[in-house]
């Protein structure tokens, strides 16, 4: 639903007014230019991956709600930062652009929990002869 909503409907508001964000919101439209590739298309992989792996190797418990809620932790944060950075602020000072890196960073952090969360998961061992 993030990626939808910052590629679609975000993308779309700004070609539709397009004679704003190309004059007086030029910095606006630059800061959705450089945030939409990151949050939209390559943090959406990213997460769809580590959370893959936690549910493919079945962890289940606590671990897995700690992979799950970090992830949607960051995406809601950078979901939000791309929004207010491309809308309210396109400073790469200010509050929105902080939130934007912030969500991207814990949505990586996912990763490296997902590994955590996955290593002590038991895995049947490989059978050569019925493969």
């Amino acid at each position: 639903m993030a990626s939808v909503a910052i590629t679609v409907i975000e993308g779309f508001y700004i070609e539709l007014h397009q004679d704003q964000f190309a004059g007086s919101l030029a910095a606006n439209d630059a800061s959705f230019s450089a945030a939409h590739p990151m949050t939209g298309i390559f943090l959406m992989i990213v997460l769809s991956l580590a959370l893959l792996v936690v549910d493919f190797y079945g962890v289940t418990g606590r671990a897995r709600r700690i992979a799950v809620a970090t992830g949607a932790i960051g995406l809601l944060a950078a979901a939000a930062g791309t929004t207010l950075w491309t809308f309210a602020d396109p400073s790469t000072s200010g509050a929105p652009f902080a939130l934007y890196i912030g969500g991207i960073a814990i949505c990586y952090l996912t990763v490296l929990v997902a590994s955590v969360a996955v290593r002590p998961v038991q895995t049947q061992a490989v059978d050569r002869t019925t493969t």
